[in-house]
């Protein structure tokens, strides 16, 4: 082997090597709560994206959207079987209102009592429902909550559809600190 073999495999195994990062993706925002209280909210999510050794691209969502209203409660979102990003119904959650063709809320003329898991909320882009493959960097997502709850009025937002900045993106070293509503907005 001559002097020049170590030198050029290692240049050879770093060019054709993949690499991928960490990224968060956020949304900041205002709610209002159930008992008319404004207050910020952050809507955020992670990333593993980079490209594969063998140069394909590569995203994978980590965590999926999670919205944190500051001071108040933390809402995650799950995957529908259809790709959508819904807020899941818990005990005693009543739909009272629904998203039309519009993207618009409309009111329910009797309110309908929801199973745990059903859908009382979505993440919106121009008034659709989307799943995490439409959310990306400056993408304006807005969140309809359409339920609220009668026993425990904390539970959720108050009913309505609740606009946000554009989406920032920002690569992360560590991927178990979800973002400060402290650091943030005080």
């Amino acid at each position: 082997m001559n002097r020049m073999t170590a030198p050029v495999a290692l240049i050879l195994a770093v060019a054709i090597s993949g690499c991928v990062h960490s990224y968060q993706y956020l949304a900041t925002g205002q709610v209002m709560t159930a008992s008319e209280e404004e207050r910020h909210a952050l809507l955020y999510w992670r990333a593993d994206e980079g490209r594969l050794w063998y140069g394909r691209e590569y995203a994978q969502v980590e965590q999926t959207p999670v919205m944190r209203v500051c001071g108040a409660s933390v809402h995650p979102f799950a995957v529908t079987d259809d790709g959508h990003l819904q807020l899941d119904s818990g005990a005693n959650d009543y739909k009272v209102l629904i998203v039309n063709d519009e993207g618009q809320l409309d009111p329910l003329e009797e309110p309908q009592r929801l199973r745990d898991g059903s859908r009382c909320g979505a993440i919106l882009l121009d008034g659709d429902p989307v799943g995490t493959e439409a959310l990306h960097e400056g993408a304006r997502p807005g969140v309809a909550v359409t339920c609220e709850n009668r026993v425990r009025s904390d539970r959720h937002p108050a009913a309505g559809i609740y606009r946000f900045n554009p989406v920032s993106r920002e690569r992360i070293d560590d991927v178990g600190e979800a973002p400060s509503c402290a650091e943030l907005f005080d």
